[in-house]
């Protein structure tokens, strides 16, 4: 048996993606430099069985200023998925206070009201995200192959919001 000190004890466990600087450069500047990036590409068509590069809009949940976040967005049967591997990032607890947002692309805006995934839906996103986005797979609690059952178990520690088209929006374009 061995002492567990606390300079012996192992160091808790940190997901691999954070708000610390990467390079030098926070997560805010790289945020805007490449939700600048996304807005000038050419569009990418949201269809079933995969993912799009879009810029969320939201609105902070002690400030009110609107903030741009570059993401994913998987579409499954129909609708539309925007997830995070831990839910305390900023967007997703600010969507969590005001569901209002916006999908921005070099086509327009598309007005939306972000709701909670029922878990059978969100298990079904975040399977379709991981198979989609290999490179994002470590950042979650579960891997690519964990059950449905492991999935749903940790359901409280990411995001996953089905994103609907606001009363006021546009969603005719894809």
């Amino acid at each position: 048996m061995t002492d567990a000190t606390p300079d012996t004890a192992p160091p808790a466990f940190t997901p691999p993606l954070t708000d610390r600087p990467i390079g030098g450069v926070d997560a805010a500047q790289s945020n805007a430099a490449m939700a600048d990036k996304i807005l000038t590409m050419p569009v990418q068509p949201l269809i079933d069985g995969r993912y799009a590069v879009r810029v969320l809009e939201v609105r902070g949940r002690r400030t009110g200023t609107w903030h741009r976040v570059p993401i994913a967005v998987v579409q499954v049967h129909g609708r539309r998925y925007v997830l995070s591997p831990r839910a305390d990032r900023p967007w997703a607890l600010n969507l969590a206070a005001n569901p209002a947002c916006a999908l921005l692309s070099a086509d327009g805006r598309q007005d939306a009201v972000a709701h909670r995934a029922e878990p059978e839906e969100a298990v079904a996103a975040l399977r379709l995200y991981l198979s989609q986005l290999r490179w994002a797979q470590d950042q979650f609690p579960f891997s690519a192959r964990a059950t449905d059952d492991e999935i749903r178990a940790r359901l409280t520690d990411v995001a996953v919001y089905r994103l609907e088209p606001a009363p006021w929006g546009d969603w005719s374009r894809p």
